[in-house]
């Protein structure tokens, strides 16, 4: 996979450098361009401001690209703004090379990658707009196991580390993850998470 950078800023431009091994190309207008599906375009927000989100909205939500949007001032506003447009990842510009490769991987993958600090503030937000929720009855089709396992990914343990805290394989764990998302009708890991920061399964 090959990677694609819309900015217009040089100190972006030469932190990206610095970070990807894979084939980058740069580009500074806002074009339609005919971009392949199995690139992932990398969208540098800051850049563009407003105009980056009519961008987004006209071309490339359209194409069902593979979009990670970068910000130089990371907020709430900006990130629910940027999955309402269909953006996989959103992330601050200059973190660190770890944290980029962790999210370049997930959305590869299919999923998403948000900034835990902001996600953590979403969910303290999400959980003063729904007090009152019944938590049993809207966890009452998963297994004792499966609650468990939902925990743990609550608290950030990988698949490798839930199988061996609970002694079984790493297979059987996809397998509990495949089946909880299924019953509680959500897309990965990051959806799971902010289910059970909003009906605090860990009570």
């Amino acid at each position: 996979m090959s990677f694609i950078v819309y900015t217009t800023s040089n100190a972006f431009k030469n932190y990206f450098k610095g970070l990807a091994e894979q084939s980058v190309e740069f580009r500074k207008e806002l074009t339609a361009a005919d971009t392949k599906s199995d690139n992932l375009l990398f969208f540098h927000i800051t850049s563009y401001g407003k105009t980056g989100f009519d961008w987004l909205n006209n071309f490339a939500v359209e194409k069902n690209l593979k979009i990670v949007m970068c910000s130089n001032q990371p907020n709430i506003e900006e990130m629910l703004e940027a999955v309402s447009f269909g953006v996989k990842a959103y992330c601050n510009c200059y973190m660190q090379t770890q944290h980029y490769l962790q999210l370049i991987r997930l959305v590869e993958n299919g999923q998403s990658w948000y900034p835990p600090e902001l996600l953590t503030r979403t969910f303290e937000l999400a959980h003063k707009a729904i007090h009152g929720i019944d938590v049993e009855k809207l966890m009452a089709d998963l297994t004792a196991r499966e609650k468990d396992i939902s925990r743990a990914v609550a608290k950030g343990l990988s698949n490798k580390k839930i199988a061996d805290e609970f002694n079984i394989s790493e297979l059987t764990v996809k397998t509990h993850l495949t089946n909880i998302f299924k019953k509680l009708q959500l897309k990965d890991r990051v959806a799971l998470i902010l289910y059970l920061k909003q009906v605090k399964t860990n009570h």
